[in-house]
């Protein structure tokens, strides 16, 4: 297992694909993570000791909204939003990353229809 060391503590992955990641994390206690978002995917924030504070910054308005998380809870974070989390005690936690896939994710090039003779695309 690699661990990567940041300011605030350490991260490791356990799981990673082309939709989702899932990492360890430890926080020690009074650091913080940066003020971060990012644009296409989401995050979910699951507590197995200790306390964390997740404040994201809501898009539509100029608010700050703090979720206290510990043992056993989890928060949820959606892309584009700005975020940080901030250990109020030593964390040990995992962070789940998906990408957020839309549901008009189709470009036409056309309508479609019934195929008429002598009107396909193909040889």
């Amino acid at each position: 297992m690699t661990t990567y060391g940041k300011v605030w503590g350490e991260t490791w992955p356990i799981f990673i694909s082309d939709t989702v990641e899932v990492h360890g994390f430890r926080v020690k206690a009074g650091w913080q993570c940066s003020r971060h978002k990012h644009n296409h995917k989401a995050n979910l924030f699951a507590v197995l000791s200790g306390k964390l504070l997740i404040h994201a910054w809501k898009n539509d308005y100029d608010l700050v909204d703090t979720t206290e998380l510990g043992p056993g809870q989890i928060t949820t974070v959606s892309a584009t939003e700005k975020h940080r989390f901030e250990a109020a005690e030593d964390v040990l936690g995992v962070e789940v990353y998906w990408v957020k896939l839309t549901g008009n994710d189709i470009e036409r090039d056309d309508v479609g229809g019934e195929a008429k003779e002598g009107e396909s695309d193909g040889d």
